[in-house]
């Protein structure tokens, strides 16, 4: 089971850095594009404060509110990608639970390696013309400590073997609903903004229409 979820995680998170990359890729590109908007907005709100035509200089000021706006919104639209999606990369490859598995487990290898050391020392001593009494109940102190810490490392491992898999378990049955959860509040969220922006430009379409008539701009 745990060699399976081994090979299973490593080509996951593979994928999942390449995904998280690419997420992160897109936020900048989304806050690059929130900046330039921004700095549009700014141009063109002192191109309009010079201005000498009335009708034009009202229309690019509606400009560069919409353009503000649209900046503002391209932000969130950055920071929506970063809650709902990064995040949820990040979290994902953040599942490194079979790690501390393999810790514990050389933990527990090293007591057992300590312990039959130990155990060949007494051997030994116990073996030797002269036995020192002292050292030997020395020796056998250690080795009841020794017994304890490979019992307590054995019985932690098993204890985050039967947690792991567990867990695993439980993350396979609801790695969908986690998945469509973060998703489908993201593409909510994008729609909401995608109609917000939809809704400005048509406004500042109307806008301009109304100057452009009203003062005959062209």
């Amino acid at each position: 089971f745990f060699y399976q979820k081994a090979d299973e995680l490593d080509s996951w998170e593979k994928q999942l850095k390449r995904l998280h990359s690419s997420l992160l890729n897109l936020v900048s590109g989304d806050n690059d594009l929130a900046n330039a908007e921004a700095g549009l907005s700014r141009s063109v709100l002192l191109l309009a404060n010079v201005e000498e035509n009335t009708g034009l200089a009202q229309a690019l000021h509606h400009l560069a509110e919409t353009e503000g706006h649209v900046a503002d919104l391209h932000a969130l639209q950055a920071e929506a990608h970063t809650c709902h999606l990064v995040e949820y990369s990040r979290e994902l490859l953040g599942m490194d639970v079979l790690s501390e598995r393999v810790r514990i487990y050389r933990t527990w290898k090293t007591a057992e390696a300590n312990l039959r050391s130990k155990r060949e020392q007494k051997i030994r001593m116990e073996m030797a013309p002269r036995n020192d009494n002292k050292k030997m109940a020395t020796i056998t102190m250690e080795l009841e400590d020794l017994e304890n810490r490979v019992d307590q490392a054995q019985h932690k491992f098993n204890n985050i073997s039967i947690n792991i898999k567990r867990e695993f378990q439980n993350f396979d049955l609801n790695r969908f609903a986690y998945f469509k959860q973060a998703t489908t509040e993201y593409l909510e969220l994008l729609l909401q903004i995608q109609l917000k922006i939809d809704f400005i430009s048509l406004s500042l379409y109307a806008d301009f229409m109304h100057i452009f008539n009203n003062n005959m701009v062209f």
